[in-house]
Formats: structure tokens, sequence, C-alpha cells
């Protein structure tokens, strides 16, 4: 959104001049009009002698002085800007009351100034009263407001209100008249901002018809070759929020991207790669999705290259060019994908620089630690040593996650700094963190799914929506139960576990991993009776990723026409431990129940549930673990034997016997 043109000094006619103030505000602005901003500044510095709390006065010197450093030094700019709205409140002058114009071009240049620096709140904040009376304001200014309203509600995804706001700007040129190069322009960008409102209602009906009324604007405000490119953009953002990866690719090979003109500021080719990283990450080719982003990260780098490093001497149409955040952000989630959580970390935790506030790159971050920490399975036997009767096999010790430190100055891939992303999600969603630092109460927890709360903001992706705030405190709970046990704070973890199991709508995944962290922090504690009660596989019915139909497409904080896209984030797939079917899910519980009763030495309900847990996942052989529990359960029977084979093939003996209840050894057949 061009805005170079948004800044504009006011009027001066108001009775409350001197003749003298009076002709230097008239003087003033006939040299500003002629573009002698030189001039007009020493003339305003001369009536602001005058008129020292004047905030009109400090407004217009303030633009002035800003047209003359070439629209640069925008941090001096805002400052006095944010001078003159304080002047306005010294004087208790309410400027939501106000019905004129008095103060409007103020709020607009403040609103223009925090719309690039990406703060659309703020410029909400200031536009709002504004835009409830548009009459009194002049034509011109009235439609600006509208656009810069419509662009800012885009961008902190507020589809409704973007639509109100752009359909007030087109009620507004509707109503002027002639026809001038100006409000054609600004109704081009009205109708993008339509389009992306409709997008992000997933409306395509409405999408389409603007799509086709957005080419006749272009014709209008003469910008046919730029309409070409954000047509072309926007259509692939319409295939993929109608989930066709494919033709959206096949619309983004078709682009030109010479054909942009000068007016253009953004980055095309960043803008490219990074669309076609997003339609190859719904596509499920993550690798390539990767390759993608690293190119767009390549020419956003280029794109700044030439700006100077110094904020004071960047215009302020330059301040959202830098898209290495979003970018970021992408990349890190396809690491996390491609089996590379190093990469993922480095990259989420840049980001996190730049948005601070959204759970979801924490809950990312506190994934990467947890694949971080965790190591290939070893095979299950090291080493044999001896010969004869004095063969031994070595077998490998359980591996322990390495911790590290927790610096937030210096975070590192830990479990530590993992347990501190937790709590970060599981604040910025709505659960009362400091619960889950004590002992927890006999009883279950209250639930939680159902507490009224707002979903909270998440740039650059699209806000949550209630279903999603459930899905994703779910996750932290799971995640943080997991961590708190590789941490042996079983406390916690029996909070989060026994929080994560009381919920009403809980995906089939994620009420395994409930049941099984339950079961181990109650065997941390010695309530071994209860740990045997939660291991029940009758309470398995499902282990599917997601609960109903996954998410529409996000789009990214920007939100102009053509801004990049971050990658959708469907339910991931499970890692190649987890277990993918119900069978496998009861075995891998069975085995745990196993484990419980061998701590009491009930040795033959041990092995029989090893034999059921087997039976389940025939032909494959049981996990790793439970191959090292069956070898130690045959030693305490005395199955020496038994626990060689085991040993040698990895795998149960064909006919494994259940042991009497005398402890007598099961024959082997060769």
């Amino acid at each position: 959104m061009d805005q170079s043109d948004s800044t504009d000094s006011t009027s001066f006619n108001d009775n409350s001049f001197s003749p003298e103030e009076r002709n230097l505000a008239v003087i003033a602005k006939r040299q500003f009009d002629d573009s002698d901003f030189p001039s007009a500044m020493a003339t305003l510095r001369r009536l602001k002698e005058l008129r020292r709390t004047d905030p009109k006065v400090v407004h217009n010197l303030a633009v002035t002085e800003f047209y003359t450093n070439n629209e640069t030094n925008v941090e001096q700019f805002r400052k006095h800007l944010s001078l003159a709205i304080a002047m306005v409140d010294n004087q208790e002058v309410d400027i939501e009351a106000t019905d004129s114009t008095e103060f409007a071009y103020l709020l607009y240049n403040y609103s223009v100034v925090a719309y690039y620096r990406r703060q659309y709140r703020s410029a909400i904040q200031y536009l709002t009263p504004l835009y409830q009376c548009l009459e009194p304001v002049e034509e011109p200014l009235s439609v600006k407001i509208c656009v810069l309203l419509a662009a800012c509600y885009c961008a902190i995804q507020q589809p409704n209100k973007a639509l109100s706001a752009a359909s007030s700007g087109e009620k507004l040129i509707a109503a002027t008249s002639g026809n001038s190069e100006e409000l054609a322009v600004q109704k081009f960008r009205l109708h993008q901002y339509k389009i992306l409102a409709y997008l992000k209602q997933n409306n395509v009906k409405s999408c389409k018809r603007e799509l086709k009324l957005l080419a006749g604007a272009a014709i209008s405000a003469g910008s046919v070759s730029a309409s070409g490119i954000i047509s072309s953009f926007l259509r692939t953002n319409l295939e993929y929020g109608k989930r066709n990866p494919g033709k959206a690719v096949k619309m983004l090979a078709n682009i030109d991207l010479l054909a942009k003109e000068d007016n253009i500021a953004e980055s095309m080719e960043t803008l490219f790669y990074n669309n076609m990283g997003c339609c190859h990450h719904m596509l499920g080719k993550h690798n390539l999705a990767g390759f993608y982003f690293h190119k767009a990260i390549r020419f956003n780098a280029d794109a700044i290259h030439g700006l100077p490093t110094n904020l004071h001497h960047r215009k302020l149409s330059t301040f959202h060019l830098n898209r290495n955040a979003e970018l970021l952000y992408n990349a890190g989630i396809q690491y996390l994908h491609c089996g590379n959580p190093g990469l993922a970390f480095e990259s989420l935790i840049e980001a996190l620089q730049i948005y601070p506030m959204n759970p979801r790159l924490w809950l990312r971050l506190a994934e990467a630690c947890v694949a971080v920490c965790q190591r290939p399975e070893p095979p299950l036997v090291d080493d044999v040593i001896g010969t004869g009767l004095h063969r031994k096999s070595l077998v490998r010790p359980t591996r322990t996650p390495p911790t590290g430190g927790a610096s937030p100055a210096m975070p590192e891939p830990s479990l530590d700094f993992a347990s501190l992303c937790v709590k970060n999600v599981l604040h910025l969603v709505g659960w009362p963190v400091g619960g889950a630092t004590s002992a927890p109460p006999e009883s279950e927890p209250p639930t939680t799914s159902d507490r009224p709360r707002s979903p909270p903001p998440t740039p650059p992706i699209g806000a949550l929506r209630q279903r999603d705030v459930r899905l994703l405190r779910n996750a932290a709970l799971a995640v943080g139960a997991y961590v708190s046990l590789s941490l042996g704070d079983p406390y916690t973890a029996l909070t989060y576990s026994q929080t994560l199991n009381s919920q009403s709508k809980l995906a089939g995944s994620l009420k395994y991993l409930g049941l099984m962290y339950t079961a181990e922090a109650l065997v941390y504690l010695d309530r071994v009776p209860e740990a045997i009660r939660v291991l029940n596989p009758d309470k398995i019915v499902d282990v599917a990723v997601a609960t109903g139909s996954p998410s529409p497409p996000e789009t990214s904080g920007g939100d102009r026409s053509d801004s990049p896209q971050p990658p959708q984030e469907p339910p991931a797939e499970p890692p190649r431990s987890f277990p993918l079917s119900v069978p496998h899910a009861k075995s891998n519980l069975l085995i745990n129940l196993a484990a419980t009763y061998s701590l009491r030495a009930e040795w033959n309900r041990a092995r029989r549930c090893l034999i059921q847990a087997n039976q389940l996942v025939e032909p494959g052989p049981l996990p790793r673990t439970g191959l090292l529990l069956a070898v130690y359960i045959e030693l305490q029977l005395g199955n020496i034997a038994n626990g060689h084979s085991v040993l040698n093939y990895n795998k149960l003996p064909v006919n494994y016997q259940i042991a009497s209840q005398d402890g007598a050894n099961a024959k082997l057949r060769s």
C-alpha cells in the first residue's frame, strides 16, 4: 500500500489566529504547496514562536520537516506527531468527540506511520474516531481513511470490519463528483483489500467477482501491468484457499516477475518463492518447500541490501520491505517436517524476536527442543564379549535426554528451554501455568476446555479460532507432560497429563499420550495401583492426530494482495515411534502395564501383558523397550535361554509360554 502521498498540511482558517499569525500560515501553506519545503519550514518556525502550544502548528512543522528530509528520519517524525497529540490531550480536547477536520490530518498521519511500522492496532485506535464521523472530513482524506483502516483490519485478521471500511470508501468515491486519478488509485486499493477479506472468509464467489472488478479499476488507475501481477498473486491465493496447491503452483509459474512497475515496492522474487514454498508445503513436499523458502530468504536479503542500515536514513515506504521474520518462521516449520530440528530451532528463535506473542511459535520451539534432545534408537545389543560359557551380551543403557541451560537471554535447544516454551504457550492461550508448579490435588483438575476467552492474535499467521485454541492448548499440555517427565518433575507432569485427559474434545493421539504420561508420573510418585488402573487398553479407541476437519489456510501479517503466505499448519505427521494404529497403541500401553507389574514383582502378570502386546503387533517385533523388559522378566523367572533368544533374534520366541506360579522354566524347542 503506497502511502507516500499520505501527509499533508491542514488549512489555517482559524479565528484564534492574529493577523500576523494568519499571514504566516498562508505563506507557509503556499510554500508547502509549491514544494518549497525549506522556506515553508522556516516560516512555520516563526509561527511556532508565536504559538508554542498549538498542536496544529507542531503537526504542520513536523510534516514539512519530514518532506524536507526526503521522507526519512521517521522516528523523529513520529515523536513530533506524538507531541502534537499530547498537546491535544493537555488541552482536554476529546478527539473522539470532535465533529470537524481539526485534527483529522494529525491522526491520519500518525496512523500511516504506525501502519508502516506494523503497529496496526495503534493505527486503528486513531483511525476509528475519524471513521465514525467521515461526513465533515474532506473527500480525498475520508477515502484514504477507509483504505488505511481496511488495510489494518486485514492485517489483524478481521475481514468483516475490513469489508465494512472498504464498502464505506466505495460509497464515498461513488458520491464524489469527478473522476480524478487519485480516487481511481484508492478505488483499486479498496478492491484489493475486499478480495483479501473475502479470501479470509473463504467466500469464493465474492472473491471472483471482485477480481473482475479489479481489472476495470486498474485501467482507470493507469496500472494495468501492476494489476496483472497483483491479480495473479490474488488468484493463486484463491486456489491456495480452495486447497488446490497444484493449480496454484501452475499459476505462479506463469507470473512474469520482470513486468513489475516501479510503484510496487515489494520484492516480487521474495513473494514468488515464498508462495511457492507454501504451496509445496500443502502438497507435502517439505524438502522442496524448504528450498523455496531458502531462496525467498536470499532474495529478501538482496532486496534490503541497498537500504541504509541506520533507520533514521530510511524512507517510511521501505519499513515494511523486510520479510525476514515471516520467511524464517516458514523455513522453521519446514525444517521440523524434514527432521532437522536444530536448524528449525535457529530459524524459529530468530522469528521469535519479532513475534514474541505467538503461542504457535512457542509450541514449535518446544517441539524443536524435544526433537533435538531425542537421539536415534540404538541397537538392542551393543557388543558381545567372551566365548563359550563366558560369552556375554552387552546391552546399551537407556538413553537420557540432555537438559542444558534455559537462559532466555541465551536460549539453546534443551528440555529446560522447552519447559519454558510450554509455559509461555499455556499463558498465551489462557491456562493457569502457576498451578503446575505445585503438587496436584488427589482429584482430577477441572477442565478448562469450555472457558470463554477471545482467541489471542498470532502474527504472522491468521488469528486463532476457539477450536484452534483448544487444539493448541492440548498439544502444549502433551509436550509439557513429556518434558516434565524427562526433567524428573512428576508433579508437574501429572498436572499436565490429568488436565489433558479431562478435556471434553480430545484427539485420539493426545488421549493415548495423556494416559501414558499419567501412568508414568504416578509410577514416579509411587502410586502404582493408580497407574495400573490408568493403563487400561480398552480406553484406546482411536489414535487420530486431530479431531474434525483441518483449519482453512492462513494468510500472513502484511496481508497485501501480493504478500507472502506462511505455510498452513495441517496436523503434523506422527513420528516413526508413534503408533499409527489402535493395535500398536494398545501394545505400547500393555508394555507399560507389564513394566508396572514388574515393579510389584508380579512377573506372570507382566509376562501375560507382553504376550498380549506381541500378539497385537505380529508379525512385527516389539519395540526395544518391550524386548528389554522381556529379557528382564525372563532373567527374574530364571529363564536364561529365553532371555538369550530375545537378545539374539530381537523378538519373542515363537513358543513363548507363560511361566507357572512356582517359577518353573519354560522349555524351548529347536
